[in-house]
């Protein structure tokens, strides 16, 4: 087939599509080991699940993601090459290397567009129903079987379950995280229930990471849950999360204090966190802080008090006198969401993750977003030269 790359509506010409207009190279399979081959199951192939097969009327065939722009297209395909593209993009097709169907989907192969069908087989019955409809998203990050089980054996601690963190939670056990340590002092209130989507009427009174604990078992028994309803006063305190992928900060109290116990925690275990907040109109998502991988918090404060010279005068008043934060629901289900998103992609091991070294700023009555740069500093008094390997993380 002449396929040529458009993707995101930019230059047909993209490394690792092919020549413009032009015939890729034969796909060769994989290579020969010699000898009588063992008899082996043949690989099925189909389109990449992120992407759709238009047919349009000036004969050439395109392959869209997300949008109208394509992501490949195919230069007026004969009509075999069309009933084995409408055989990828509905069932699927076996390909055995090296055969006439192989040298054809060789180059869409080569160019990601088609792709292996995953070994459904190798998940259990009931996480292959549950998850099917996102295993294709993972095929960017590589087999998305094995992701989908590196995210089971995942665990993720999140300090305080809040608004985004009973948000944030939702969504990872939605993705398929298989263990969260919760950490919360606080029983549910009436006034939380604008926001913290995972508790009701029936539950107020209660402790946060009990009800919490007994929502993860009933939205699915596999999640293993260690419910500590206990207050934080210092580094010490989250000393037993090294077991831990990534810790998700949704608590806010005390102010500044606390982001600074979980860096040095983070720093101790090597452990990365993620930080996100709320002031409605703004909402802000990062900065992920990745221990030996860029900046840690104690940088980005070096930063804030460059810019604003009275920035400890003020922690210290707010750390005094917390002052009481706006917070409403659509906005704590947006943050909340988006960094469970973030803290997927780093399960998963895509690095950077969006929010390294970056804070997002989100006007939700405009949708105005801006981000902010966070870099490491060389004199910072926390990590010192710890963080000077950001560009080789």
């Amino acid at each position: 087939m002449s396929v040529r790359g458009n993707r995101h509506g930019g230059s047909a010409d993209r490394a690792g599509v092919g020549r413009p207009q032009g015939q890729l190279a034969p796909y060769t399979g994989a290579p020969s080991t010699g000898g009588a081959p063992a008899a082996k199951a043949v690989p099925r192939y189909r389109l990449h699940g992120a992407l759709e097969m238009f047919a349009a009327g000036d004969g050439d065939v395109y392959l869209l993601r997300g949008g109208s722009g394509p992501e490949h297209i195919i230069n007026s395909p004969g009509p075999a090459d069309r009933a084995l593209l409408r055989e990828l993009a509905t069932n699927g097709l076996e390909i055995r290397p090296g055969s006439d169907a192989g040298r054809r989907v060789g180059p869409l192969i080569q160019a990601g567009a088609v792709v292996r069908e995953p070994d459904i087989a190798a998940l259990a019955p009931a996480d292959a129903a549950r998850f099917i409809r996102q295993l294709p998203y993972f095929e960017d990050f590589g087999d998305p079987v094995a992701a989908q089980r590196r995210l089971r054996v995942s665990s993720v601690a999140v300090l305080g379950c809040g608004g985004l963190g009973t948000w944030a939670l939702a969504a990872l056990a939605s993705a398929g995280v298989g263990r969260f340590v919760l950490i919360d002092d606080d029983i549910v209130e009436l006034s939380n229930l604008n926001r913290q989507v995972l508790y009701g009427v029936n539950d107020l009174g209660s402790p946060k990471v009990t009800c919490v604990a007994r929502w993860l078992a009933g939205f699915d028994p596999s999640i293993t849950v260690d419910a500590q309803r206990r207050c934080v006063r210092g580094p010490h305190d989250l000393a037993a999360l090294g077991d831990c992928d990534a810790l998700l900060l949704c608590a806010d109290w005390p102010p500044y204090e606390l982001a600074r116990w979980v860096n040095q925690a983070s720093l101790t275990l090597q452990l990365p966190f993620v930080m996100a907040g709320q002031q409605p109109p703004l909402v802000k998502l990062g900065p992920t802080f990745k221990p030996g991988a860029g900046a840690c918090f104690g940088c980005h404060e070096t930063r804030l008090r460059r810019e604003f010279a009275r920035y400890d005068e003020l922690a210290h008043a707010r750390i005094a006198a917390p002052p009481a934060a706006t917070t409403l629901g659509p906005a704590s289900a947006l943050i909340g969401s988006v960094l469970a998103l973030e803290v997927l992609h780093l399960l998963l091991g895509v690095w950077p993750v969006a929010t390294h070294d970056r804070v997002f700023l989100l006007d939700i009555r405009t949708l105005e977003l801006r981000s902010e740069a966070v870099a490491h500093e060389p004199e910072c008094a926390t990590c010192g030269t710890r963080g000077a390997d950001a560009a080789d993380g």
